[in-house]
């Protein structure tokens, strides 16, 4: 189907020289100062999203909202259209928990899924030509929104297709809130199930930057991707052929005792600049600088106000893919404006 060819030249998928072709072209949307101009405007919305409220659901309320609001807004995306973009995102990394169709055994375990309706390939199809379909009206029409503004200037120079912006903003959108969502609420959740540490970080700002280093090499974000070995080689003893599939537990490592002490403590004091959850090499995560700087303000914003457990105990999502919670209910001692 075009519409399915077309999201798969997002560069996430792609290897040189395409994906350093189109990573370049949004990489200065990324870049330290680039964010930062924009911690304030991050800042004013996790404002108005905890305003007045002393009791909240922090994946519905905050860490979800938060990033989604902002990515939509920088990449054009009407007011209103939100739950649309956040439904065919949902649907997409859905499938991120089917069975990996990468050989004809697989392909069978794919088709059972399908019959117990744990992929949902129609599904899928319709939210790729939805959301592709979206991206192309806003890339071919007059608007000043900022991401969109530099896909469309990458159009008309000839650095990438319409097809390839297509792609990109599809994965700038998608990529741009789910797992800096599960990064806050997975955050907030660590510090209240240890709260001495959230003592710490109330007590001293400057750590929490640290609580969200910690954060990511504790509870990943996204656990796990998937390579394809381009030549042979043995890692651990273990022999692969060019074109094996490889499951790399970014969880595992970001656990390793031969890097961390005592990997399974959470502890925000500890030096956890060397975790991967961002990912490694020329594949690492483009956005990792905001998705840092959001996570930052939205804990931030939460810990001043003192949070604590409502009674409801936090809810997991049932996914290997990503490692997210379904709900994180509390209340908040003190409200800051």
């Amino acid at each position: 189907l075009p519409s399915v060819r077309t999201m798969l030249r997002m560069f996430l998928l792609l290897n040189a020289p395409d994906h350093p072709r189109l990573r370049r072209a949004v990489a200065p949307l990324f870049t330290p100062a680039a964010v930062s101009a924009r911690r304030e405007l991050i800042e004013s919305e996790v404002e108005r999203l905890l305003h007045g409220r002393t009791e909240l659901d922090v994946v519905r309320d905050l860490a979800y909202p938060l990033p989604l609001n902002l990515i939509c807004r920088w990449l054009g995306v009407r007011r209103g259209d939100e739950p649309r973009i956040e439904a065919w995102g949902r649907v997409l990394l859905a499938n991120l928990d089917g069975p990996v169709p990468l050989s004809p055994r697989d392909a069978l375990r794919y088709s059972a899924a399908v019959a117990r309706r744990r992929s949902r390939p129609l599904a899928t199809v319709l939210a790729i030509r939805a959301l592709g379909a979206y991206a192309r009206n806003l890339l071919r029409r007059d608007g000043d929104a900022e991401f969109l503004v530099v896909l469309r200037a990458a159009v008309t120079d000839g650095t990438m297709s319409e097809d390839e912006a297509v792609a990109t903003w599809a994965l700038l959108v998608i990529a741009g809130h789910e797992t800096t969502a599960n990064l806050i609420g997975n955050t907030l959740h660590l510090l209240l199930a240890h709260p001495e540490q959230l003592a710490d970080v109330q007590d001293d700002g400057a750590l929490v930057g640290d609580a969200i280093e910690e954060s990511l090499r504790f509870e990943s974000p996204v656990p796990m991707g998937v390579r394809v070995a381009s030549e042979p080689v043995s890692v651990a003893g273990h022999d692969l052929s060019a074109g094996d599939p490889v499951f790399v537990v970014i969880a595992s490592a970001n656990r390793d005792p031969a890097v961390f002490s005592d990997p399974d403590r959470f502890d925000v004091t500890r030096d956890a600049t060397p975790n991967i959850a961002f990912g490694h090499g020329g594949h690492v995560c483009v956005g990792a600088q905001l998705a840092r700087t959001e996570a930052s303000a939205a804990v931030a914003a939460i810990v001043v106000r003192h949070p604590v457990r409502n009674g409801r105990p936090p809810r997991w999502r049932p996914t290997f893919a990503t490692r997210s919670l379904e709900a994180l209910p509390v209340r908040l001692r003190s409200s800051a404006g």
